[in-house]
């Protein structure tokens, strides 16, 4: 997928027709687009959104959502006419041509609250020249997913600034999207599917002798679905509001760091916020071990007994106690005799005197020497081994110790910062409404936590509805049935759940190979950018850490803003590279493109830069909207060799400040910042500064 352009028509800031033309060169395929704040650089990255998903893909950051229509033009227009907006976004995937445009009818300034739903339009190009137009809007809608989902676009069009705190605050999102991107998903469909198909065969199994059973079982199995789909449904619910709070908390944060006289302050309560996440991390961790332990702790009761185990076992092989239930005498016996205990009679060279006959020559005591030998080596190494079990015991207390003390004592150092704000009048925000957005902060974290904790206990639950079916399933399929009929239909349930098996197991074998292939990925990728040798470390749910080696020993790291944003970058580069593979494409152009507004973290210009080189590696389009600030870093020949389009989004407006500003973009100047003071309304006018490389 290859985005070919963007056009605004009376969209937000954009007044008139205005376009944007992407690069379409393979080497050279990053186009920046350049804007000082409020020309709208986040109004780009969510018209992308918007045009391709609908409001609902929407980010939080994007303020008014449903005041869409251009000031200017809307002042412009007449009482009581109809007005609209649109954006047409226009790309390619392999080898046709995709023309999205998504219209916004809005009534007049009389009624303005009254927004009717974004009309869609959609055309295929094929290959051949011929054109499709999808049927309705759930086809159109269709047909754009099946390029890009938009389960995936959270991953793909993104804030650069608040990246992290997105995927942080998106974990159980992130691993249903990453397998569904991977291709992981299929195999769960399927296994689904297959749990349906043998549910209604086995509805229709009418056996007499064994039907009350077996409809009980199927009722067992719909209600343990159904809690299982409630459970499922409960842990999205919370999800959800996890998330929402999230996105309000962070909206707190921002608006007291944009406050001059409390941004010190709340820079350094966020920093301090985020070594404390990384502390719990780290204890829960150590306590997740010392629950390990306390398992393997159990057979420390043997080692109590060792002598007396080792001298019963002695006394075992002694006697020559065998595993078999018969003694070398008593077989001698049998075959004295010629009757078998089951009532076979032992003749010579019948085939029940030759099988009793290997009986006695494996009633030695080899089998008991050597099982004495394995339980004597065990005792041993587990002697061994103790030694090691209690220093580590002792050095998780230790270090469990340190931690909680760590995190109370951060504790007490963001409550005396947030006390202190509560203190001050910023410049924009008065006493009052610090404490109050401080207040409703608590509130919120307080909220995120319980909601955190919440999480755990469904997820608790979903896994032990799903032991529970799996063992509903299974003792239905050992039913036996009698009638004929209803043997072939168990017949097929037991072959569908052979099929079951397969599928689980192929699954289970995935997600690791996935998971190793993305683990050493975003290592490789991560190293490059952030110039450390952590290493990157992936949960079962594909939840991101980064860790050190210490000794012969690994631990998680807390990362600063540079680093957490380059684990980032790189886990979801890892992303687009593994996904364009899975995907059968040929090369990354048939892969997925990266949007993101606000890319680099040009505080550390040699990271910043890192990054900027390195993301053209793992995609097939990039496209940035940044501020002028970035120009230096974008300069830098490692980058510049990659930039194929640069487009200026030059912001037209009334302000208090009494000067303009302009912009050298590909060896001209254009303007930056116009400054009018006649302008009733501000508008951005985009300039293609320099066109498509060849």
């Amino acid at each position: 997928m290859r985005f070919v352009s963007i056009e605004f028509d009376n969209w937000r800031q954009f007044y008139g027709k205005q376009k944007i033309t992407f690069s379409q060169d393979a080497q050279r395929k990053v186009s920046v687009i350049y804007g000082t704040s409020g020309a709208g650089k986040t109004t780009i990255l969510n018209a992308f959104l918007w045009t391709l998903y609908g409001p609902g893909q929407l980010t939080p950051d994007f303020m008014f959502p449903n005041d869409l229509v251009n000031s200017t033009f809307e002042s412009e227009s007449i009482a009581g006419r109809s007005l609209d907006c649109a954006v047409t976004v226009v790309f390619t995937h392999r080898g046709s041509t995709y023309r999205v445009r998504r219209t916004h009818d809005q009534e007049s300034m009389r009624e303005k609250e009254k927004n009717s739903s974004p009309k869609l339009e959609l055309t295929i190009t094929q290959p051949d020249g011929n054109s499709r137009i999808p049927e309705n809007y759930q086809d159109m809608q269709r047909s754009i997913d099946e390029v890009l989902p938009s389960r995936l676009a959270r991953h793909f069009f993104f804030n650069g600034e608040r990246f992290s705190e997105k995927i942080a605050t998106s974990k159980q999102y992130l691993s249903d999207d990453i397998k569904y991107v991977l291709g992981l998903k299929e195999y769960e469909r399927a296994r689904d599917h297959i749990d349906d198909a043998i549910l209604r065969v086995s509805e229709n199994i009418k056996d007499e002798q064994t039907q009350t059973m077996r409809s009980a079982k199927i009722n067992d199995i719909r209600l343990a679905k159904a809690d299982l789909e409630k459970h499922e449904q409960t842990l999205d619910t919370i999800a959800k509001q996890s998330n929402a709070a999230q996105d309000e908390k962070k909206q707190i944060d921002e608006t007291l760091k944009a406050d001059k006289h409390l941004n010190g302050l709340a820079i350094e309560r966020e920093g301090l916020e985020k070594l404390q996440t990384a502390t719990y991390a780290e204890i829960e961790d150590i306590e997740t071990r010392e629950v390990r332990r306390l398992g393997a702790g159990a057979s420390l009761y043997l080692l109590e007994h060792r002598t007396h185990i080792l001298e019963l076992a002695d006394q075992h092989r002694a006697q020559r106690h065998i595993p078999a239930a018969f003694q070398r005498q008593f077989i001698d016996d049998l075959l004295s005799h010629g009757i078998c205990i089951c009532g076979h009679e032992l003749t010579d060279g019948s085939a029940h005197r030759h099988n009793v006959e290997n009986l006695r020559d494996a009633a030695g005591i080899p089998e008991v020497t050597e099982r004495w030998n394995v339980l004597n080596s065990a005792m041993t190494e587990l002697a061994t081994s103790a030694t090691k079990l209690y220093e580590d015991f002792k050095q998780d207390k230790m270090a469990h110790q340190s931690k909680v003390n760590e995190s109370l004592t951060r504790a007490r150092e963001i409550a005396r910062i947030t006390s202190e704000m509560n203190e001050l009048s910023g410049k924009d925000l008065a006493g009052e409404e610090v404490r109050s957005a401080n207040a409703k902060r608590d509130q919120l974290e307080s909220q995120i936590n319980s909601l955190s904790k919440q999480q755990g206990t469904v997820t608790e639950k979903i896994l032990g509805a799903r032991k529970s079916l799996d063992k509903l399933t299974k003792e239905l399929n050992e039913i036996e049935a009698v009638d004929e009929k209803a043997r072939l239909d168990q017949r097929r349930t037991r072959l569908m759940s052979a099929v079951r098996k397969t599928i689980v197991d192929d699954l289970s074998t995935r997600v690791t190979e996935v998971r190793t292939e993305l683990k050493d990925a975003t290592t490789r990728i991560f190293r490059r950018l952030a110039a450390t040798d952590w290493s990157a470390e992936l949960s079962e749910d594909l939840d991101l850490q980064m860790i050190e080696q210490v000794g012969d020993k690994q631990r998680a790291v807390a990362m600063g803003t540079g680093e957490l944003q380059s684990a980032n970058y790189a886990f979801i580069c890892a992303v687009s590279s593994l996904a364009a593979e899975k995907r059968g494409a040929a090369n990354l152009d048939d892969g997925f493109p990266i949007v993101v507004d606000a890319p680099f973290n040009v505080q550390d210009s040699e990271q910043g830069l890192r990054i900027a080189s390195e993301l053209p590696l793992h995609t097939g389009q990039l496209i940035l909207v940044s501020q002028e600030k970035a120009l230096p870093l974008l300069l830098h020949p490692d980058v510049r060799k990659y930039i194929g389009a640069e487009v200026v989004a030059t912001l037209h407006s009334k302000t208090d400040m009494e000067f303009s500003k302009t912009i050298e973009v590909a060896g001209r100047t254009y303007d930056y910042l116009v400054v009018n003071p006649d302008l009733r309304h501000r508008k951005t006018v985009l300039v293609q500064a320099s066109g498509v490389t060849a």
